[in-house]
This record gives structure tokens, C-alpha cells and sequence, in this order.
């Protein structure tokens, strides 16, 4: 669900609240995983190397296995690690019928697919290089452990999902909210400066700029989480690849709008 009401209070907030326990600063982040997922968001702490937790961020790109906006199978996968070193890199080979890689979005290539392995096996080593406790963070990232079919709790410990993190509640009519997700793209080039979005998409760079994101605004203050939203809500809009592109090889690349029940994607990159 993306909207809430009336008088704009959410079941569940994206807020970000500091809190010092035992002289350690606390970082709560409360998500908006689908109840049918089975995933839950645990509180994280921004102090974790006395714990040994470690930080990844995964990031998935997919080819199309259909022409709608939904017909998607997992062509690549990245891992980066919370230092910024790449330990994970590869392509994956759908079980199904590519009806398009969808270069220029994607920059994968069908020769890039024909020699590659199985999602089950790359999945397999993938899972030998991620710790037990480990903590995943990124951009929807929930989307990217279903994909993957990732297990809270057996694969990983806990997640963090940056698009939620950075929200904004937007009022609408009769009391109800909607809520503003921003692009990672449009979130990194306001709060890091960069621009990371010089071509085809790649899962490398997008799981990149999600542990920058992360390492900087880990542990943030609710002061300083309120100014980056403010920052990110006033800065120009940063248009999306779907937006200047809806379709490729008759590919839908923008999902179906409706009324109150859609959130809104200001900034949202595909």
C-alpha cells in the first residue's frame, strides 16, 4: 500500500529516528515489505563492527521474458561490499524465453546470457559469499532478495531499503497521503553530487551508490535525514529512463497508473 488516511498517518512510518542506547547511536528503520514476501525489517544499529555485522548491497537486472511491464527473469546480479569492493559479478541465464534483453537500458547483450549459468547456481554462489548476520541495503531492495528467493534469517539478518529511508508523505484530497519515493539516481545526485546514471543501467553502480548512500547517512540524526528529504523534494526533477523511454523491443518499461492506491515515483528510475 502507498496511501494512507485520513489525516496522513501511515500503519507503518519510513521515519528514521535516532536513539542512544548505552551510549551507542541506534538507527530504526521501519520498511513496507508485502506481508506475502515473509520479510520483516529488523531495527539496525549504525555501530555493528563491535558485532562483526557487515553490510552489502545487492542489486539484480533483468531482461524481459514478456512485453508487459511485469515480465521480468533475473539476467544479472552485483554485490558490493560496505567498503566498496565488488565480491560479487555475474550473469545469469533465464529458464525461459528472452523476448529482449533490453540493451539500452540494462546493457546486457544475449551473448552475455548464453554462456551463463542458471539462476540456481549463481544464487548458490552468490549465498557462499553472503554472511549469515549480514545486513542488505539498496533501492527496493526487497525486490531484489525475492528475486534472488534470498531467506531472511538463514541467508541474511536484516535489510534496509533506501527508497523508504528518504521518503516524503505528500497530502492529497479528503485527508489522505500518498507517498514520494525518489530514484536512486535523483537521491545520489543530490545528497553525493554524483551523477550515476552515464549510460546503460549497471548493477555494479547501483549497488555502489547504495552503500555510499548508506555509509553516509548511517546512524543520521532525524535532523539530518529531515534536511536530505528537504534537499531531495526541492531539487529538480531527475526524469527516469521509462519516463523518456516507455517501451523497448515493444517492451512496457512503465507500470500502469491508478488512483489513490499508486505511489508516487518523483525522480523514480526504472
Amino acid at each position: 500500500q502507498s496511501t494512507w488516511g485520513p489525516d496522513c498517518t501511515p500503519m507503518e512510518t519510513a521515519l528514521a529516528t535516532s536513539e542512544a542506547i548505552a551510549g551507542r547511536p541506534y538507527l530504526f528503520l521501519y520498511g513496507t515489505p508485502s506481508p506475502a514476501s515473509g520479510l520483516e525489517l529488523a531495527p539496525l544499529c549504525a555501530g555493528d563492527e563491535v558485532f562483526g555485522t557487515r553490510t552489502f548491497s545487492i542489486d539484480v537486472e533483468c531482461v524481459a521474458s514478456g512485453r508487459g511491464y511485469n515480465d521480468r527473469v533475473v539476467g544479472r546480479i552485483a554485490m558490493v561490499d560496505d567498503e566498496e569492493n565488488v565480491v560479487f559479478d555475474s550473469f545469469v541465464k533465464p529458464e525461459v524465453p528472452v523476448v529482449s534483453c533490453l540493451t539500452a537500458l540494462t546493457g546486457i547483450v544475449p551473448a552475455n546470457l548464453e554462456t551463463a549459468e542458471p539462476l540456481a547456481v549463481v544464487r548458490d554462489r552468490l549465498r557462499a559469499l553472503l554472511p549469515a548476520g549480514a545486513r542488505l541495503v539498496g533501492q527496493n531492495i526487497q525486490k531484489d532478495i525475492i528475486w534472488l528467493g534470498l531467506r531472511q534469517g538463514v541467508d541474511f539478518e536484516s535489510f534496509v531499503d533506501l527508497g523508504a529511508v528518504f521518503r516524503l508523505w505528500a497530502p492529497l484530497d479528503l485527508g489522505w497521503c500518498r507517498q514520494v519515493v525518489y530514484s536512486l539516481r535523483h537521491t545520489a545526485l543530490h545528497l553525493l553530487k554524483e551523477d550515476m546514471q552515464d549510460g546503460a543501467h549497471d548493477p555494479i553502480k547501483d549497488a555502489l551508490y547504495s552503500i555510499r548512500l548508506w555509509n553516509a547517512y548511517k546512524g543520521a540524526s532525524a535532523d539530518k535525514l529531515g534536511q536530505a528529504r528537504d534537499t531531495l523534494r526541492t531539487a529538480p526533477r531527475t526524469h527516469s529512463f521509462a519516463s523518456q523511454t516507455p517501451m523497448i523491443d515493444g517492451v512496457q518499461l512503465r507500470p500502469p497508473t491508478s488512483g489513490h492506491g499508486s505511489s508516487a515515483a518523483f525522480g523514480y528510475s526504472q
